[in-house]
């Protein structure tokens, strides 16, 4: 699955599960899923700095083009 792919993925369910209406609140879907990627993205910073690690930024980068591609999105 690409970024772009994973943010619509991310909208969708948050559209879907949190309005019956299903479209007509999708800028809240997308803070949602904003916020739940910040999170990932924050982890994986955390994960990294602790570790000092490049473990990770394959993951951060993909998770960096996620958050783009929600910022973006229009239903």
């Amino acid at each position: 699955m690409n970024p772009k792919e994973k943010a619509i993925e991310i909208v969708e369910k948050f559209d879907y599960y949190l309005f019956s209406d299903k479209g007509k609140f999708i800028e809240s879907s997308k803070q949602c899923a904003l916020i739940h990627v910040n999170g990932i993205i924050e982890v994986m910073l955390k994960c990294d700095k602790d570790n000092q690690s490049y473990y990770y930024m394959g993951e951060q980068k993909f998770w960096q083009e996620v958050k783009t591609e929600i910022e973006n999105h229009k239903p």
